[in-house]
């Protein structure tokens, strides 16, 4: 009977045991599954890192274009700002030259204005020179005539003379 009932024992052993190591083995498997569902998501997750890293790469690369852009237009900005300045001070320089043809317009206007005065005193001058010239001409050609009557008068004088002595 002992050897029965030890017997028994180890049989309820050996099947405990053996209840045991298969529960053991489905734990095992299923903690292999869950081994390579975390091994499958790991490979997911680093895949997402990877594609995520390449991402904020080409942002990057994009931004640093961005930036190389904003630097190239900051210096075109800055040609055309100095491109307008010189404009503006062309455009003054031009506005003064302006002013000074203008001043110097209205001077040679004056002196113009005042040449015609002075040319219109010269004609009056003119005139009244020429009015003289024509009485001094009148009087000279009075004074003349009074000459050759007096040189007649006095041919006559001698003629009359010679007569006279011829007669005495």
């Amino acid at each position: 009977g002992i050897n029965a009932e030890y017997m028994g024992s180890l049989k309820d052993t050996e099947t405990s045991l053996r209840d045991e190591i298969t529960a053991l083995r489905e734990q095992s498997n299923s903690i292999q599954i869950e081994n390579l569902n975390l091994k499958k998501n790991q490979n997911e997750s680093n895949e997402e890192l990877s594609n995520a890293q390449y991402q904020i790469s080409k942002i990057q690369r994009e931004n640093l274009t961005l930036k190389n852009n904003e630097v190239d237009h900051l210096e075109e900005i800055a040609k055309l700002k100095q491109i307008l300045s010189d404009l503006e001070n062309e455009h003054n320089t031009i506005k003064d030259n302006d002013q000074t043809l203008l001043d110097e317009i209205k001077y040679l206007k004056h002196q113009l204005s005042k040449a015609d005065e002075n040319r219109s005193q010269m004609e009056s001058l003119i005139e009244s020179l020429n009015s003289r010239l024509s009485r001094s001409e009148l009087l000279d050609d009075k004074l003349n005539n009074l000459k050759d009557i007096e040189y007649n008068l006095r041919e006559e004088k001698k003629k009359k003379k010679k007569k006279k002595k011829k007669k005495t």
